[in-house]
């Protein structure tokens, strides 16, 4: 079936882990080392925050690598080397709770406070993020399709396994064995660096479009002028296939669904 087609049919948990300082637009810990803090919650409203880790710059294999042969596709190849610079990205999907605070309204069909904000488009993420970073006099964006894999590997940890987090996928993800709906985040495990959700629950839109993936080594990439948007991860609704690290999905940029939502970064 064509992967397009087949597609569309297809926080708030805000534990204060180091008190931080914005410097340079990277936050640093209080601690008095000047080292950039690797967790940090900012608040956006008293009781509405954003929990964010650091993922240091690196370079990393993306694409389909030893690990997910056995259920690739296509597009997942060929594998080739990547170098990013250092990012935040949120611990968990954007909630509903927290959209509400800056859009004031709700779009998702399923309601709910710590359920992932659903039924929003590209269009709709860039008008958030724009209001979020003007109230925070932070840069927040959507993750790029790179840095969206690294994260969900685990960055420099490197982690060797189909989804975010291991090879379990009932203890890491909401996937269509169980699960009908989105799911309140973070109510299974994390990957080692403490994201959640990043293997099912919903689809996260990139900030990328589609794009055939080339092999020669790339910095900081990014792809514009398809009119597809990526999506990663996977969803409540999706095989076991469709939420591994490197699985890939694309639809046109206004395509919006209740399993569809998305994760912030926050760059320097």
């Amino acid at each position: 079936m064509n992967r397009i087609l087949a597609f569309i049919l297809i926080v708030n948990m805000c534990v204060v882990c180091s008190v931080a300082t914005t410097v340079s637009g990277l936050a640093r810990s209080d601690d008095g080392t000047g080292e950039i803090a690797s967790r940090i919650t900012i608040e956006v409203v008293p009781g509405v925050a954003v929990e964010m880790v650091y993922i240091p710059g690196g370079t990393f294999n993306m694409g389909a690598t030893a690990e997910q042969v056995s259920h690739a596709a296509d597009d997942e190849y060929p594998v080739h080397s990547v170098t990013l610079s250092g990012y935040y990205i949120a611990t968990t999907e954007c909630t509903q709770r927290l959209w509400n605070v800056i859009m004031k309204d709700n779009p998702s069909m399923l309601k709910g406070d710590l359920l992932p904000v659903t039924n929003v488009d590209i269009y709709d993420c860039d008008e958030f993020v724009a209001e979020l970073s003007a109230r925070t006099h932070r840069h927040f964006a959507l993750p790029t399709e790179a840095q969206w894999e690294y994260a969900a590997r685990g960055g420099s940890l490197g982690e060797s396994a189909c989804f975010s987090g291991g090879n379990d996928i009932n203890r890491l993800a909401w996937y269509e064995a169980n699960a009908s709906q989105p799911r309140t985040v973070a109510t299974k495990l994390p990957n080692d660096l403490g994201l959640y959700d990043m293997s099912g629950n919903v689809y996260e839109i990139c900030d990328d479009e589609y794009k055939a993936y080339e092999s020669q080594p790339v910095e900081e990439p990014r792809a514009k002028g398809s009119g597809q948007q990526v999506f990663r991860g996977g969803a409540y609704n999706s095989t076991v296939s469709d939420c591994r690290t490197t699985a890939r999905a694309f639809a046109p940029s206004d395509f919006s669904a209740d399993f569809i939502g998305f994760r912030l970064v926050l760059l320097p």
